[in-house]
């Protein structure tokens, strides 16, 4: 999902630096890429939530580190959509959920109600009347983390942030290699 590279002058500088110990070189790799898997999994929740206003432990829940070989490092974003109630509600003179930070969205009183029955059964949530005053009821969804992750701003910035990160970390882990 996300790609990350190197710069050539750090390349450069690893081989210079390994050719002393070539077989530390694959070590400090893996070590560097463990490393930056955690590390797009943070990114990708901060992000993420910087965005949007879904839960921060939601979020973190879909985010999952993929766990390739030695020299791949990514993130796999999966999960439903989430339920409006999950975001930032609020029933004051009407309900009103706000999924894009600055961006409320306010619903008809008239057709959606707001249930609180108990978040750990994920049955709370804006509901719309679909007919008569009592049922049939259809729950009002947001997107979902993976459609949130796969906005363009978004991923530009998980990617940006994490090809930073991974220049420092590598030469971190040279230096660790070559210093023992």
């Amino acid at each position: 999902m996300f790609e990350v590279g190197m710069d050539t002058k750090n390349l450069e500088f690893f081989e210079e630096m390994l050719k002393e110990a070539p077989e530390k070189a694959s070590e400090a790799m893996e070590k560097t890429m463990r490393r930056i898997g955690s590390y797009m999994k943070t990114s990708a929740v901060s992000e993420v939530t910087k965005q949007y206003t879904p839960y921060r432990g939601d979020v973190s829940k879909a985010v999952k580190v993929a766990r390739g070989g030695g020299l791949e490092a990514g993130i796999d974003v999966v999960g439903p959509r989430i339920s409006m109630y999950d975001f930032k509600t609020t029933t004051n003179g009407g309900i009103v959920a706000e999924v894009i930070k600055g961006k409320p969205h306010a619903f008809e009183n008239h057709t959606y109600f707001k249930a609180k029955i108990n978040r750990a059964s994920k049955r709370d949530g804006i509901y719309k009347r679909k007919g008569k005053p009592r049922f049939p009821v259809k729950k009002a969804m947001g997107p979902s983390v993976p459609q949130m992750a796969a906005n363009e701003e978004v991923r530009e910035k998980i990617e940006t942030r994490t090809e930073e990160n991974f220049q420092d970390k590598m030469i971190n882990e040279v230096v660790k290699a070559v210093m023992k």
